[in-house]
């Protein structure tokens, strides 16, 4: 199979046809931004994909999929590879079958995240091989040579990819497909090793085939121009800007679009024809550290204050390094930017759920900070309501919550989205009911994952009210919110906060939005 494209693709569509160049069979992912198109879209051409409950089961049914024969990606974002690193870094050393890509999605930013974290220090992490491919081309091409990579060496591979790059659109080259693969994990692959044994064999054997690969591969692609003062190295998205602004300067530029193993042979030969180089990439200075502790050459960057620390980059930003580029510090004006919370949608039944937990903050009745969660319940630190509460990731707040009320010494109060209960939430819950912990914990249940576009969620048809009192919960109580008067709710929440126990309420109410 060939890919005969004569038209430009975008992101998405690059993804499809990486998948089915590559023999792909089974895709499972989670959803949030940027990635919440890819799974439906993929779907819609006919590739086996579905959501997960979480990331981390997302990533084991892919290792099962891999170890049977078969070959899978997992679409993740990029906080949700930090729940799915349990099983992801222990199979780079324990070993896989056919070919695994994890299809990470970025944030530079934090546009619609809890944090703008960088995905390719996974592979400093998992010594797993990582691209940043910067074009839908090169996505495809990434997606291709992941899966032969994965399937020579028996791990793991990353793709980071944005918004920016699924959202843009390029001309994709003509590519084989590669054979299909029935390549199964066997004892041999797993268990001839002791756990030591098996990461002493990865350095042995596997990151060598990683870094000579990094060496070679045309996704690191330098484009000279006889300018030995100025060199410019960039990975993803980036790079896309630095051709952008370099028909102006005419600096050599080395674009990277596989980070890890970093090749540092390459590089290092872009280095030593160039007096100062400044490296652009989002989000952390990854490349950038490689070089500052292995060259003579000025390197310039984040670290020097040439690029912003945090956030997207921008052409402008590009100019104005180039335009300091004798400097070897520039201090920068940070703007730290004061958050605005978005309000709860006009007329949704959650205004009254908030306006009761503000009321009962403010008399001191319950007390403050209130466990919140990733989702709509965060929504009630916005400016109208003005709750002091705590977000650290989907699922946390029973967990936190216990904490709040061993602090405290009183019944503390936690909010969750069923969607974030049955992602991680659950195990809280039953954590509680272990410790008897004294927590009234409300379940927004509207049956979607609302804030990440409405869609349904697996573990969306359980009976909640069966499911906890199963859990060892002994008290639960569901109401409609949607009927319910604000004053009838704020009387049943303090009649059930004003019980010793741990205490459910599920929050019953349609999502006006979706």
């Amino acid at each position: 199979m060939r890919s005969h494209f004569s038209k430009s693709l975008t992101g998405l569509q690059a993804i499809v046809e990486g998948v089915m160049l590559s023999g792909i069979e089974v895709v499972t992912g989670v959803y949030g931004y940027p990635v919440d198109d890819i799974i439906p879209y993929l779907v819609e051409n006919d590739v086996n994909a579905m959501w997960s409950i979480n990331e981390k089961v997302a990533t084991e049914i892919a290792l099962g999929v891999s170890a049977s024969g078969k070959r899978a990606m997992v679409v993740l974002k990029h906080v949700g590879v930090n729940i799915a690193s349990d099983p992801l870094i222990t199979a780079s050393f324990h070993g896989i079958g056919s070919g695994l890509v994890v299809l990470a999605g970025d944030d530079p930013s934090a546009v619609k995240s809890q944090n703008e974290q960088d995905s390719r220090l996974y592979g400093l992490i998992g010594e797993f091989p990582v691209f940043d491919p910067s074009t839908p081309s090169e996505l495809v091409k990434a997606i291709v040579e992941g899966v032969e990579l994965s399937e020579l060496i028996h791990s793991p591979v990353l793709i980071r990819v944005t918004s920016r790059v699924l959202e843009s659109s390029g001309f994709i080259s003509d590519m084989k497909s590669i054979e299909s693969s029935k390549v199964k994990l066997t004892r041999n692959i797993a268990w001839k090793y002791t756990e030591q044994g098996r990461r002493k064999r990865h350095h042995l054997t596997k990151v060598p085939i990683m870094k000579g690969w990094s060496e070679v591969t045309n996704l690191n692609q330098e484009e000279i121009n006889g300018n030995t003062d100025v060199g410019i190295i960039s990975s993803g998205f980036c790079s896309s800007l630095v051709r952008k602004v370099n028909t102006d300067l005419q600096a050599d530029h080395l674009h990277l679009g596989m980070v890890f193993p970093f090749p540092e042979r390459k590089v290092m030969d872009f280095l030593k024809n160039h007096s100062r180089v400044l490296v652009v990439e989002e989000t952390y200075p990854f490349i950038e550290r490689f070089l500052t502790s292995s060259s003579k050459t000025v390197v310039l960057g984040k670290l020097t204050g040439h690029m912003p620390v945090s956030g997207l980059i921008e052409k402008k930003d590009v100019h104005l390094a180039l335009e300091y580029i004798e400097d070897d510090i520039i201090r920068r004006k940070v703007f730290l930017g004061s958050i605005i919370r978005p309000e709860v949608c006009e007329k949704c039944s959650l205004q009254k759920l908030f306006n009761v937990i503000r009321d009962l903050a403010y008399i001191e009745y319950i007390p403050e900070p209130v466990a919140l969660d990733l989702g709509c319940s965060v929504l009630c630190v916005a400016s109208s309501y003005g709750i002091t509460g705590t977000a650290y990731s989907l699922g946390s707040s029973p967990g936190v919550a216990i904490g709040i009320s061993m602090g405290t010494g009183k019944k503390s109060v936690a909010l969750c989205g069923d969607m974030g209960f049955f992602h991680t939430g659950v195990q809280g819950i039953i954590e509680s009911v272990e410790r008897k912990a004294r927590i009234l914990y409300i379940i927004l249940s509207n049956r979607i994952a609302a804030r990440t576009g409405g869609q349904k969620f697996v573990g969306g048809r359980i009976n909640l009210e069966k499911l906890l009192l199963d859990l060892g919960v002994t008290n639960v109580i569901t109401v409609n919110g949607d009927i319910m008067t604000e004053e009838e709710l704020k009387e049943e929440i303090m009649r059930v906060y004003d019980s010793e126990s741990l205490d459910v309420l599920v929050f019953e109410f349609n999502c006006v939005r979706n």
